[in-house]
């Protein structure tokens, strides 16, 4: 493989006057290197491929068992795709790579939860409670960054190191350049200066960098699901989702009760504040009507206000009143009971 400028006339080599094949591309342990002038440009293609095929792995060994609940394949998402996708990071870490990465994870929980791929992406991350891919790329960075300051200067990859980050301080951008770029963007948060980061053990080090990344990102969540001119299709989730977890209905065996609440709960459902927002032309929020009852036709609306079924909201919410009543009476004769009791 030949690397930087060519011309049309490459040089030949041979071993035991045998030619040596000149490639354009290379899998090296693991990782798909290319002759351009960005060596991973091919790896997130690469790492695509793995997860495809393990996803049709995964279809075709639960193919029997019908719809995965969703905390399974939470389980085999970590298991069996965040390896491949994690593999080797800390030395291609690159914003575009992650972009295409990432697309996938949501394509793969979206199709868990059957909803539209055009969910917002904070929704899809809010009800399962997992962080994008980029989080734990970027730890591993970080991480990677500490081992190489604390590595004995007789290491060859901390003579490799030392001279990338020589190219840094001369202005060429280079893998330290990301790393730094990183800890900056976490070092505020963290209360440490990059030598005392560099001072601090493994395990330790590990934690830390763990806990500022999911506590940024998850800060960053909730401004972004709370502003709604910046995502309008989030303005009756933020009413509802108060903590970054996974939410319990998740667990519901019946999975069209549980796709019914999704659908409803991320906006990916039929109702004209919806559907409006997709028609040619787009139809202003104030027009995105009800039929029967000539207001707008929001989440809220729907669940409580619309003359349409109020039928079976009455019937509805008489059981739960009654529900409600009974748990009441279980609570107090309980108390009753315990208030009597001898121990």
């Amino acid at each position: 493989m030949l690397f930087g400028t060519k011309d049309n006339k490459q040089p030949a080599f041979h071993i035991n006057n045998e030619p040596i094949e000149i490639c354009s591309s290379y899998m090296y342990v693991g990782n798909h290197v290319s002759d351009t002038g960005n060596i991973f440009s091919a790896l997130p293609e690469a790492i695509l491929q793995k997860c495809y095929r393990s996803c049709y792995k995964i279809r075709d060994y639960c193919e029997n068992l019908g719809q995965l609940l969703p905390s399974v394949a939470v389980h085999l998402y970590n298991t069996l795709l965040v390896p491949i996708m994690e593999y080797g990071s800390e030395v291609w870490y690159n914003r575009s790579a992650v972009l295409k990465l990432e697309r996938f994870e949501r394509k793969f929980f979206r199709r868990n939860l059957h909803v539209r791929q055009q969910t917002p992406n904070l929704a899809v991350y809010g009800e399962y409670g997992i962080y994008p891919l980029e989080v734990r790329l970027q730890g591993n960075v970080i991480k990677f960054l500490h081992r190489l300051e604390n590595m004995p200067p007789s290491s060859p990859v901390k003579w490799v190191y030392d001279d990338l980050r020589s190219l840094h301080n001369c202005g060429f951008r280079t893998w330290v350049t990301k790393a730094f770029e990183i800890f900056r963007e976490i070092e505020g948060p963290m209360s440490l200066s990059f030598e005392k980061f560099l001072a601090l053990h493994g395990g330790k080090m590990k934690n830390i960098v763990k806990k500022t990344l999911l506590d940024k990102y998850r800060s960053n969540w909730f401004d972004n699901i709370t502003n709604v001119d910046l995502n309008p299709k989030l303005r009756s989730y933020n009413e509802f989702k108060t903590e970054f977890c996974f939410e319990p209905y998740l667990n519901l065996a019946n999975p069209k009760l549980r796709t019914a609440i999704a659908r409803f709960r991320v906006s990916s459902h039929h109702l004209a504040i919806e559907t409006g927002r997709h028609a040619k032309p787009k139809v202003p929020v104030k027009d995105r009507l009800c039929d029967t009852c000539l207001t707008i036709e929001d989440e809220l609306h729907h669940l409580i206000e619309c003359k349409k079924y109020s039928s079976l909201r009455g019937a509805l919410f008489t059981e739960a009143a009654l529900s409600n009543s009974l748990n009441s009476y279980k609570v107090k004769s309980l108390s009753s009971n315990l208030a009597s009791a001898t121990f």
